[in-house]
């Protein structure tokens, strides 16, 4: 049940831009850091940060508990609520920490193009460490230009989730394969009050409303924002046919009962939230929905299934998004030896992941652990493997710039949920993200 980055309006986690920018300087000047600290018999204490907090920083304890059993020269001091704009000061700083594990692995080309996090490659070809351990997107979130600066430790996989019970109700006997099934079955199950406003939706089609990104919907269009190295918005057909189908769900319902609707119900992570509660049908999600629903709600009538998908691409069916969260060693570890031990361990051993993944209701990364009989048992849970491994799956590319051009994209779905932008407005998006990535890395080939 990770705790999730805030969302902004717009549907991409909330992250200034500044702060993305702002590891850049590392590579102009790198600091000699002590994030750990050395005992006189030779014992080593290190210091991890992570961006957990209560119960799951508990998990993550346990863990390093059995870390610590089986490495008995070394200590490791956990310190949790560090969001990416502290994993970047922390690289920057005096007295950063050995370790960083980050939520995304939306920073992973700023890390490792930047020199923050130091390049593993030379310790995992000693350590025998390659591609067919990890589920494969997974792999493909580590690396950035050439540098391999992070392993993988968990993923959050974004899938569909309906309530059966509601479905029965309407007639429908299967999820929503493609999108215009998406958009029939949630005018089947959505209900309004007597004074029109909805009382159940069949489906928000809101980028920022609850989980829903904008990187969901692409997923189910096959949309990406670069072509090489270039943001191509503006000439892609894909692009153009899911802001289009979300216009037409927009208008299903009209832009201000949405947001009234949006209004009205529970929040996201909280017992109150609409789906769990039966006021919504269907909604995008991520697999640590699952806990939620169980802690809350165990009676809920529900099943989950991959994205739908575009109407001329059907051999897509089964994809979905996926975060894989990272972790690194920062360039000023004063122990990175040591360091690379735990990140190693955390990555690769099957006991941890399975810890890490049934305690926090995340899918491993590392296939050993992915398909053993100890993992979480539930089917609706288990649907998101098949979705980490299916083929069309993807994760948000890497850019020196790391996740800077999601607000730039963010803000332009602002206005065209709302009314205020029109399809042309791509192109403007093309231009800033292009002036940003070339201000980040002048005539660089990445």
């Amino acid at each position: 049940m990770t705790r999730r980055n805030a969302k902004s309006r717009n549907g991409f986690p909330r992250r200034r831009v500044a702060a993305a920018l702002a590891v850049l300087a590392v590579a102009a000047g790198l600091l000699t850091g002590c994030g750990g600290s050395d005992d006189a018999d030779g014992h080593v204490t290190l210091t991890m940060w992570s961006a957990y907090t209560g119960r799951e920083l508990g998990v993550l304890r346990g863990v390093l508990d059995d870390f610590e059993a089986s490495h008995p020269g070394i200590t490791v001091r956990s310190i949790g609520a560090q969001d990416d704009d502290k994993l970047v000061q922390g690289i920057r700083s005096h007295d950063g920490p050995d370790v960083e594990w980050a939520p995304s692995d939306d920073f992973t080309g700023l890390f490792c193009s930047s020199g923050g996090w130091l390049d593993l490659s030379g310790r995992m070809r000693a350590a025998g460490i390659g591609q067919k351990q990890f589920v494969p997107s997974a792999w493909r979130a580590t690396t950035f230009g050439g540098t391999r600066c992070a392993l993988p430790v968990l993923a959050d996989v974004v899938g569909f989730y309906y309530n059966t019970k509601l479905f029965r109700q309407a007639g429908i006997t299967h999820p929503p394969r493609t999108v215009s099934e998406l958009r029939a079955d949630a005018k089947k199950l959505t209900t309004r009050a007597k004074d029109g406003s909805i009382d159940t939706a069949g489906f928000v089609p809101l980028a920022g409303f609850y989980s829903n990104a904008v990187q969901y919907f692409q997923v189910m269009f096959g949309a990406d924002v670069f072509d090489g190295h270039t943001a191509k918005l503006a000439g892609s057909p894909r692009w153009h046919a899911m802001l289009r189908w979300q216009r037409q769900m927009i208008d299903d319902y009209g832009y201000t009962a949405l947001n009234t609707y949006n209004a009205r119900v529970g929040g996201n992570f909280t017992a109150s939230n609409a789906f769990e509660t039966g006021r919504l049908a269907m909604n995008i999600d991520g697999e640590y929905r699952t806990a939620f629903v169980k802690a809350d709600h165990p009676d809920l009538p529900y099943d989950t299934a991959p994205l739908p998908v575009s109407d001329d691409h059907p051999e897509r069916y089964g994809a979905g998004f996926v975060t894989s969260h990272i972790a690194g060693i920062p360039h000023n570890s004063a122990h990175p030896d040591e360091a690379w031990q735990l990140v190693r361990y955390l990555s690769t051993n099957r006991h941890a992941q399975l810890a890490l993944g049934n305690g926090l209701n995340n899918i491993p990364t590392l296939t050993g652990a992915l398909h053993s009989p100890h993992l979480d048992d539930d089917p609706r849970f288990r649907r998101f493997i098949s979705i980490a491994e299916n083929r069309y799956s993807v994760s948000a590319p890497g850019t020196p710039i790391g996740p800077a051009y999601q607000q730039i994209i963010g803000t332009y779905v602002d206005g065209w949920q709302s009314g205020s932008q029109r399809i042309s407005g791509l192109s403007d998006v093309d231009e800033q993200i292009n002036a940003m990535m070339a201000q980040a890395a002048p005539g660089e080939d990445w």
